[in-house]
């Protein structure tokens, strides 16, 4: 079973994280008790910025495929060959869109589907990081989304949470668990489950059939 970390503060990276497996993410201020997933879609930031103020900030990656960058694919400034041409200068090739478009939820989606952003963007956007020699794993927060997380025939899936399931001041567990369960059952890809500032056990991820969970680090 995997444990996975989530890092944004670079000095805590080594060496007490070399035995973990690592989720890179821009550091973004915390909104309420919103989890990263969710936060990290709101208009009060620069998206593109956060994410070169990471890269230019990661360490040397020699930690191999244990270590992903999350990259907010659905930025209509994202510059994929900018973002592909330095991770992979410093030997990172894996990422995922965490935050996903998805997580949006439903209503908000269908409206930016309309104009071609979204999911649209983000899915041009993850395209154009595969062709400058990325690996994607994608984030699923709904099951609609199942299919076109597949279609690239990745080796891992990240479960998200998502404003559908945000539910007076926290995510619905049984929610989060429910899409975890429902991708697993439609796919021998292994997941890893984000647990979105639930409850979630490992033990109750692995129950689901997850592989591994994240886990909020410095």
């Amino acid at each position: 079973f995997e444990i996975w970390q989530r890092v944004s503060v670079f000095d805590r990276v080594h060496p007490q994280l070399q035995m973990t497996r690592q989720l890179f993410v821009p550091a973004i201020e915390p909104v309420g008790d919103l989890p990263y997933e969710l936060a990290g879609l709101l208009p009060n930031r620069e998206h593109s910025r956060d994410l070169m103020v990471l890269i230019d900030a990661l360490p040397e990656n020699s930690f191999g495929h244990r270590s992903v960058v999350g990259v907010f694919a659905a930025d209509p400034f994202l510059n994929c060959k900018r973002v592909a041409d330095r991770l992979m200068a410093k030997g990172y090739d894996q990422v995922t869109n965490i935050p996903p478009a998805a997580g949006y939820g439903t209503e908000f989606l269908a409206t930016l589907d309309k104009v071609a952003a979204g999911r649209a963007q983000e899915q041009r956007n993850i395209g154009q990081l595969v062709d400058r020699g990325l690996c994607v794993s994608p984030a699923v927060a709904a099951i609609e989304c199942l299919p076109e997380a597949l279609d690239g025939s990745p080796h891992r899936l990240w479960v998200v949470p998502s404003f559908d399931m945000w539910q007076g001041e926290a995510i619905r567990k049984k929610l989060l668990l429910k899409l975890c369960r429902d991708v697993i059952h439609r796919t021998d890809v292994p997941v890893v489950l984000v647990t979105g500032h639930t409850s979630v056990t490992a033990a109750e991820a692995a129950q689901a059939g997850a592989k591994g969970i994240l886990v909020d680090g410095g």
